[in-house]
Parts: structure tokens; sequence; C-alpha cells
């Protein structure tokens, strides 16, 4: 016979086990259908010594709980359920909410097999183990359930915990849940996890998310942003198997810093390299500890405590140098020690909580390091003008302080030996044809003429190129002073006439150009005030610059730029290869993305090319929660055969994205309660700085928005806004 429980609520009954129903053995076949058990407490100790399953006990096969509320319950073991012995129970779309109990904080399973799905289980705790499940001797199969802010305040499994029998979890979410040991689950068994995400779980010991005594199996989803002393992410005594898993922002104690010395003494003017490193609770993938094997994607993984990743900052000789251990856990400095002598100290730090820790080293510096010589000065003719494809020398930001660079563009102009530059400028401008500035490097030896390719990012030449006296071109030469790792530019002169010379020589010269494109290309242009006595002129150098300009922006203080602009995870995609390539062919105004930027490359004009290009491109796909990164975003967007592309949340994402790869800096805004037409629901949308105090609202999701303007939706309230910590970004529970 089977017994229905159709829409009932039970609210506030105690007394021994299954307070609101209790099913004896030969209860098979219940059927409990949208009810609500409310406040139920077995406060009575039973015939077992204890009560379980403080709302319902059943002890009879293939009872069914569907679309019940479970809130508020307590018992011993199994706050709000307990299933003891019987098959074929399953308990579906129900909702499991602030259940408590000493074990076990809302189900119960024992001896049993039994069937979740589609469950949702939020702040239910308990003292010892299993926050919200506690399991033993049972099948449980688990399918798209969620755990959240559930806690095991002293013991093990925030959210499961599993004592024996066999466990299979697919397509499930564990959230903030926080234990002891295990911040989600805790397994004595062989486990396995499919497509299921972990994220912000916490332990105060050891496992993060999962702390297993036996093997782990995990195959798709995602370890993200966990928390523990050791296995931030995973704790695992047994072999671990990990296949398309992403694993990022997992944060594992760091106990302790250190450094090596090339040599303990060393001649001044000989490079002193220095290795740093620290000590984790992590020994692979920056988010696991493992006593065994661990494979992944069917490779085996090197174990190591040494984490890549961690800013270590080295102090030497009164300076400060910041590197990030690379793959293999290790920050490699190379130091100058010229014009060195004595004992000096070699301090790296790594700044963590509670406490910042710190190692150090002594080297001893031998003697001082001879100075270069400086080339002497020769006699010079002019040469007929040569266009070149050396990059210019460039400087970022704005400065009162005159150079020997600035003294070499005054000289285009004026003289500078009468005039006195008070002022300098620099701006970053987009042009298609332009009059330009354009160096080439010379080096003259015994050997004969060579001419040398400017590295941006060292401000020196690092290749020359064997060419004949004839070749050499400009109209303004200069002696070049290649002093070490800094150059520097010397005297203006005339261009040198011999084929050869027995001392080393080096010369820059200067000519001017006109640069003609079809797209828009970089150009850095110089503005100097220069006085004499009463009369002041403003003179203009314009450089062609690298595309790297358009990823940065001097509009912006630094407090802001490391807040808003360097920030990224795993789906907010700073400086990603295809993300740059996009904003390059939007800013230069290549076919298909728009007309480009004319004129100053200004944040305002920046933000409004980025917003007008993305606004007409994507196109609103209705679903719940996060599911992107920026680039599979990108990918939706270049597919043909998809007319929608990404909800509210994911084109926030992309759009983040690209104002941050082009230094802008930017952040996301959830609204909750905003009225769409006759719909309400919540919404994620994106605020860009186009000043460092002021900032515009972007919402990408209707082309009858603007910079600025949202026409859409109107009403709601801020829920809030995630500024400089993107991985606390909680997308996946974002509904739009």
């Amino acid at each position: 016979m089977i017994k229905l429980f159709l829409k009932v609520c039970f609210r506030n009954n105690k007394g021994d086990s299954g307070t609101g129903i209790f099913l004896a053995r030969n209860a098979d076949n219940s059927i409990i259908r949208n009810s609500q058990f409310i406040g139920n407490a077995g406060v009575r100790k039973g015939e077992d010594g204890f009560t379980e399953g403080g709302a319902l006990d059943s002890h009879g096969s293939n009872t069914l709980v569907k679309n019940c509320t479970f809130r508020d319950n307590s018992a011993v073991r199994g706050g709000a359920l307990c299933f003891n012995n019987g098959t074929g129970n399953v308990v579906i779309d129900s909702t499991f909410i602030n259940n408590n109990a000493p074990d076990g904080g809302a189900i119960r399973l024992i001896s049993t097999e039994t069937s979740l799905q589609n469950n949702t289980f939020r702040n239910n705790y308990v003292n010892n183990n299993g926050g919200a499940i506690i399991v033993s001797s049972s099948k449980i199969n688990m399918k798209k359930n969620i755990f959240i802010n559930n806690k095991a305040t002293k013991g093990q499994g925030g959210a499961i915990h599993i004592i024996s029998g066999t466990f299979n979890i697919s397509n499930s979410k564990f959230h903030n849940n926080t234990a002891k040991i295990g911040g989600s689950i805790y397994t004595n068994i062989v486990l396995s996890a499919i497509n299921t995400i972990f994220k912000n779980n916490k332990a105060s010991g050891n496992g993060g998310a999962i702390y297993s005594t036996k093997n782990l199996n995990i195959n798709g989803g995602s370890v993200t942003s966990n928390t523990a002393i050791y296995g931030s992410g995973i704790y695992v005594k047994g072999a671990l198997k990990i296949s398309k898993t992403s694993f990022s922002g997992n944060l594992g104690k760091i106990f302790s810093v250190y450094i090596s010395l090339s040599k303990n003494k060393i001649n001044a003017g000989n490079k002193l390299t220095v290795k740093s490193s620290v000590k984790s609770g992590d020994n692979a993938l920056g988010a696991i500890y493992s006593k065994g094997v661990v494979t992944k994607n069917g490779t085996n993984i090197k174990l190591s405590n040494k984490p890549p990743g961690k800013k270590i900052i080295l102090r030497f000789n009164g300076k400060n140098y910041s590197r990030e251990t690379d793959k293999t856990g290790i920050a490699k400095f190379k130091l100058d020690t010229k014009k060195l002598k004595g004992n000096y100290k070699a301090t790296s730090t790594f700044v963590t909580k509670p406490k910042t820790l710190k190692a150090y080293k002594t080297v001893k510096i031998l003697n001082v390091a001879k100075s270069n010589k400086k080339p002497k000065n020769t006699t010079h003719t002019n040469s007929n003008k040569k266009t070149s494809n050396n990059r210019p020398i460039t400087a970022i930001g704005q400065s009162n302080k005159v150079t020997s660079l600035d003294k070499v563009h005054a000289n285009m102009y004026i003289k500078p030996d009468t005039y006195k530059i008070t002022h300098k400028k620099i701006s970053y401008w987009n042009y298609k044809s332009a009059i330009v500035v354009n160096f080439e490097y010379y080096k003259i030896d015994e050997r004969g003429w060579y001419i040398g390719d400017w590295n941006d990012k060292k401000q020196r030449v690092t290749s020359w190129k064997s060419i004949k006296p004839g070749k050499a071109s400009g109209i303004n030469w200069y002696l070049l002073n290649p002093n070490g790792e800094k150059w520097t530019v010397g005297n203006i002169t005339t261009k040198f006439k011999n084929n050869t010379y027995n001392v080393t020589l080096f010369y820059m010269s200067v000519t001017k150009s006109k640069s003609i494109s079809g797209l828009y290309k970089p150009y850095i242009n110089y503005t100097y005030q220069c006085k004499l006595e009463n009369s002041t002129k403003t003179i203009s150098v314009l450089k062609l610059a690298s595309y790297d300009v358009y990823f940065t922006d001097s509009s912006f203080s630094k407090a802001r730029i490391n807040e808003l602009v360097n920030k990224k995870d795993g789906r907010v995609q700073v400086n990603n290869s295809r993300i740059k390539n996009v904003i390059l062919n939007i800013f230069t105004g290549k076919n298909g993305y728009g007309s480009g930027i004319s004129g100053e490359l200004t944040p305002d004009k920046k933000i409004r090319k980025i917003f007008n290009w993305m606004n007409n491109k994507v196109k609103y796909k209705g679903y719940e929660c996060s599911h992107l990164t920026a680039t599979k975003v990108l990918s939706r967007m270049y597919n043909p055969k998809l007319k929608e592309h990404a909800n509210c949340a994911d084109q926030s994402i992309l759009l983040v994205t690209l104002l941050r790869t082009a230094g802008i800096p930017a952040e996301f805004e959830n609204w909750f309660g905003c009225r769409f037409g006759r719909s309400i629901s919540g919404h994620v949308w994106v605020q860009a700085y186009w000043s460092n105090t002021k900032k515009y609202k972007l919402d990408t999701t209707s082309s009858r928005n603007g910079v600025n303007d949202i026409n859409n939706w109107r009403g709601g309230r801020k829920d809030y806004s995630v500024k400089s910590n993107i991985i606390k970004l909680y997308l996946n529970e974002w509904r739009a």
C-alpha cells in the first residue's frame, strides 16, 4: 500500500526520532511531496540511546521525498531526516536549511541505498562531523545538489562526512562550507566527483575542499579559492586522478621563505644570482597536498612544496626587487655589483598573514669594478637619409626632469643651449599618417660598421648587424654611451666618415619622415615648454610607438590600477592573447571592428570604442548563473551557428576583461529587483573609470543601451560590487 503525504506542514513537534513522520521497516513505497518540516526536534532518547531524523525517520524502502522543505529541525544524528536501512529511497527537489545535530546536520544515511537529486543544503551545522550529511554503510548516488555555508565546527566534513559504503557525486556545487578537516567533504572511501565545483570552502586544519584517506578521482569541474593549512583544495592520502579539472586561487599555508646565493664571495662587477622560494602546505598544482601519486590527464605530476606564482620581494643594497616564483617554484634575481665593496645582505620577504616571512644571506664583494671608458669624439660628415624599422626609445608618464634624450628632441627645433626646457608632457595618439622622428643606432670598431636593433623592454640595443658605411644615415648625430644596463645619449656631433676605428664607438642618428598607414598606429607625443628670458616656446616631437601603449593608461593612480586593472582569474582573462588581439583590431580600425580611435588615446575614447563594438556584436541569451570565461564568450560571438551568446554575467566578464586589458579600471555591479518589462530579476553589469574618480555605467545586454545610458531595465537595488578581489566573485550564483 502506498502512503501519501501531500502538502502537509509539520511544525514544532518534539519527541523521539521522526517527530514529524516515522516510517517503520514495513512502511515501503511512501511518498512525501510538497510538504514542510519546520522546527521539529528529537529531544528524547529512543531505544538506541539517541534520536535520529528530527523531522522524518524512515526505515522502509522506496521512500520518495520530493519538493519538500526542512528548516530548523534537530536531533542527535540527522537533524532533519534519516534513512535507516531500505533501498530505492529518493530525495529530490528539496531544500534543507538551518538544520542541526551533533552529527549529520540535515541528513543521516545508514545501511541504505538512496539517490539525492537537485537538492539544496544551506546553513546546516554540527559540532562534530557532517555539517549537512553523514553516511555509513550505504550506497549513495548524488547528482545536481548544492551545498552552501554548511559547517562542522569542531569536526570533519563541512558538508558531507562519509564513513563507509559507496558514494558518487556529479554536477554538484560546494560553496563556502567550513570544517576543521575537509571543508566540504571528508571521506574514508574511494570517492569519485564528476563535473563538480568546489569554491571558497575552508578547513581550519587540512583539506580546504576535500579530505580523503583513500584514492580519489576528480573529473571535470573546478577547485577554486579554497583554503587550508595543508591541501588548500584537496588533501589525499591515496592516489589522486584528475582529468579536465581547473584549479585557481587556492591558498595553503605558507610556512617559510628560503634564499640562496650563487656565491658567498664575488668580485665587484660580476652578476650575483639570488634564488628564493617559499614552503607551502600544497605540493601539487598550488591546491593539493598528496601522500600518493597525483595524475593529471594521464600524466604523473611531480610533487613539490615550492608553489609557483608567489610574489617575493628581494632587498639588496637599499633597493627592492620583485619577482613571482616560476613553474618550478623559484624566483630568480640577477643583481649588479658594480662599484660595490664589502658585506651586503640580501633579504627575501613574502607578505602573508598573520605575519610577514623573511630570510637573508650575506655576500662579500671583494673589489670595485672598473668603470667603462667613454668613446673619443672624432670628425664626421653628413650622409643621405634612410628609413628604419628600429624601435625608438620610449618613456612613460610625465616628468619635469630634463634628460639627454629631451635635449636631442630640442635639437630638432631649437638650440637647447639658449632655451631652457622647463616642462615636459608625454601623451599617446592614434594616426594614419604623421611626421615622426626616427632613430638609428650604429657601432664602429676595427672590423667595420654595424646597425643595432633597439629593445623597448630593456631600453638598449640587444643585437647588431653588419652594414656598409655608406648605408648609415641621419640629420643629427649623437655620441651614444652604453653604460651597462642603462644607455645614455651624449653630445651632438657630425657623422663618422672612416670605415673602421681602433676603439669601439657608438652613435645615434636622428631623422624626420612621414609615416602613412591604412590602419591607425600608436604614437608617443613629447610636448616641451622652453624658456629664454621673457620668451617661451612650445615644441612637440612625435615618435612611432609599439602597440603596447594600447594596453596601458597613465591617467590612473597606481592604487586604482592595482585594484581594478591587474586583477584577473580563470574567467576574467586580462592580457590573454586573443583579448589583446581584439583590442588591437578595435583601436586600429580593422574591418569589422569599427572605425578605430582617431587622435589622443584617452580613457573615454577607449571605453566608447570597446563598448560600441561589443554592444553591436554580442546577443543576449537567457540562462541562470555564470558558465563562461571571457574567451568562451568571444568564441560564441564568432560562431555563425549561434544567434544568442551569453547572459548578463558572462557578457560582463568579457567586457571587464576587454577594459582591463586596455588599461581601464573596471568592476562588476550586482543588483537585485531589476524590472525588465513585466519581469523582475537580479542583474549584472559593469562600471568603468574614465578618470581616476569618475566612472560610466555599461550594460551590453541590449542594443538600446549606450555609454552611461541604460534603457532596458529600471528600479532595483545594489546587492554588491566586486572591485579588488576577483576570486571572491560568486558569479555562478548570480541570476540573470
